[in-house]
Formats: structure tokens, C-alpha cells, sequence
């Protein structure tokens, strides 16, 4: 009797070939052991482990020659078939198992047989065992040698430096309240910054600032005063980092305010609020930047002998878009 026509050798058939799913070839090292025992004939030996050999390398394993150099040992064993009732048993029958064992573990983790009573047809069914045997493999095993891939892990850097220098221009439209109120809308102004982040979550920041003032004091069409002011921001800003592509940074402080004329006279200091909103350009900032301030006294203008004008107040808006690069990186 063939072994196909043996039950147990078609339920293992059965078995096999229901299991045959896609192999992805692994590249992991495998040793093949000499096949021990003995079966029909002394050919047996041989005819399964170069079986195993032809297998192995037409699914591109890797086989070595020292046992220790493996990540699998694949063993082979040939003993007679032992039936009690004898009922499906003769002198002729031998079971060929296989049996795949983790090196590096150092465990067995599968062994099928076969029975058989000649060699005739049976490289079919070692192909559909073997198969079966490597599939417990994963697809994507991790050498002892080797270390796993590191997670991602995003560029923060751009924002955790300590010192940042920026420059930045801004559309600064102002309002004058005095005896009547004025407005200087089109007005354009430039500027250069320092940031110190002396904590994670806090700076320390000065800014130089140029930009224009134009005021007008009464309802006659000549009455304005015009300057060139020279402003000098303060502030301390809070660090939020809500995500990992943008930084939010509110601020508060005061800004000092030099007249490059003496046509006006402004306080010396002016309150401000403000919050600026960064993204990552490069290795770099970019950011747009909101901020509302408000004099803290009142201004005046230049006036005659003997004329008295008005003083006022102004509020000012600062709406700006610049780039800031740092340096030092925060541990």
C-alpha cells in the first residue's frame, strides 16, 4: 500500500494543503540536521534530508553549515509505525517527521509525520509538510544580532532652542482719542526680535521696532502732527506646544516708545498683549503675530507761543508676519 492511499497520510494531505497560505520568504538562517533512524530501505536517509535541502533553498532560506549559526534547526527522524490493533499497519510502515526548533529561543515549535510505506509519490506530500512547518515562522523576524527599528520620532528641535533671533514687518494701524478721535489706518511699520527660552514654557523676549504716527488734533484740515516712532517691545511669552507642526505663544509686557521728532511726545511706556502663532519653515519659524497696546499717559504735540493743543491717547493694533531662526539647543 501506497502512502496515499493510507487514511492517516490523506487526512494529513488534507491537512497540509488547506494550510498552504503565501510564504514571504524570511531571510533567517536555517540548519539542516541529518535525518536519524532508519525506514524501508537505507536510501530513506537520504532521499528526505536532500529533499529538505531542495526545499528549503528553492524558497531562498539561507542554510548554514554550524548548527550554532542558525535561527532554525530543522530536524528529521524516520521510526516504524506503531499500531496496536493493527489494522492499518505492516512491517513496511514508517513514519518520517520533521521538526522545527528555535535556535535562539531554544524551543521546539512544531513537529508534523508522515506515514509511509515507499518513496514513490512522497515528495509531494514533504512539500505540503515542510510548507506547513514554515509558516509558524514570522514573516519579519528580528535577529539576535540586531536591534528593532526605532519608532518615529518627530523633529523638535525647531522649537527647543534657547536663543531666537527674528525680523518681522507688520501692518500697525493706530487711533487717537483726544477732544475728537483720529485714525491712521495705512501704516506700515518693520522690526527685528530676541527670544530667551529660559524654560520650556517660557521666554523672555525684546523686539526694536520703527514705524510711523500720524495724529490729528482738532477738525481743521492742517491740524496734524506727524513722526517717526521708535518702539522698543518687552514681554514675556508662554510657550504652548499643542501639536507637533505648530507652537501657539500669547504674550504680555510693555513697549518703550522713543519719537525720532519732537513734533509729538508720546509716554515713555505703552502696555501690550499679544499672540503669536509659529509653524516650521525649514529649521526655522514662521509667524504671524497679533498684538493690541495702549499708551499708559497721554500724548502731546508741538505747538507755538501762546497755543495750546490738545493731549491724547493712543491704541494701537500690530498685525505682523516675520521668520525667526534659533539657536542652542535645549537639552
Amino acid at each position: 500500500m501506497t502512502s496515499a492511499g493510507k487514511p492517516c497520510a490523506l487526512l494529513l494531505l488534507l491537512l497540509c494543503t488547506s494550510s498552504l497560505i503565501a510564504l514571504t520568504h524570511p531571510d533567517v538562517s536555517i540548519f539542516v540536521s541529518p535525518v536519524t533512524g532508519s525506514g524501508v530501505g537505507q536510501e530513506d536517509n537520504t532521499f528526505f534530508y536532500n529533499q529538505m535541502l531542495a526545499e528549503l533553498m528553492g524558497w531562498s532560506y539561507t542554510i548554514v553549515d554550524i548548527r550554532r549559526d542558525a535561527d532554525y534547526i530543522l530536524n528529521g527522524r524516520i521510526h516504524p509505525f506503531e499500531d496496536e490493533e493493527g489494522l492499518f499497519s505492516s512491517d513496511r510502515d514508517f513514519i518520517f517527521s520533521m521538526e522545527l526548533h528555535d535556535n535562539k529561543a531554544e524551543v521546539t515549535l512544531v513537529e508534523f509525520g508522515l506515514m509511509y510505506d515507499s518513496l514513490v509519490g512522497i515528495d509531494i506530500l514533504i512539500t505540503s509538510l515542510l510548507y506547513t512547518i514554515l509558516s509558524v515562522i514570522p514573516e519579519e523576524p528580528v535577529s539576535s544580532q540586531d536591534s528593532p527599528s526605532p519608532a518615529y520620532i518627530p523633529d523638535n528641535t525647531w522649537r527647543n532652542k534657547i536663543l531666537y533671533f527674528g525680523a518681522s514687518i507688520f501692518w500697525t494701524p493706530r487711533i487717537y482719542n483726544g477732544e475728537e478721535q483720529s485714525t491712521h489706518f495705512v501704516n506700515f511699520g518693520a522690526g527685528i526680535s530676541m527670544e530667551w527660552r529660559f524654560l520650556n514654557f517660557l521666554s523672555l523676549g525684546a523686539c526694536a521696532e520703527i514705524a510711523p504716527d500720524w495724529v490729528k488734533v482738532s477738525s481743521r484740515a492742517d491740524d496734524h502732527y506727524r513722526n517717526i516712532m521708535l518702539e522698543f517691545p518687552l514681554f514675556l511669552k508662554f510657550v504652548f506646544k499643542p501639536s507637533t507642526h505648530y507652537l501657539l505663544e500669547p504674550y504680555g509686557g510693555v513697549h518703550f516708545n522713543f519719537p525720532f521728532y519732537d513734533e509729538t511726545k508720546p509716554p515713555p511706556f505703552s502696555w501690550l498683549a499679544g499672540l503669536q502663532y509659529g509653524v516650521k519653515a525649514a529649521e526655522g519659524v514662521v509667524f504671524i503675530d497679533a498684538r493690541y497696546s495702549m499708551d499708559i499717559g497721554k500724548s502731546t504735540v508741538k505747538t507755538g507761543v501762546g497755543i495750546t493743543a490738545p493731549a491724547y491717547k493712543r491704541t494701537i493694533l500690530h498685525i505682523g508676519i516675520g521668520y525667526k531662526y534659533g539657536f542652542i539647543k535645549k537639552n
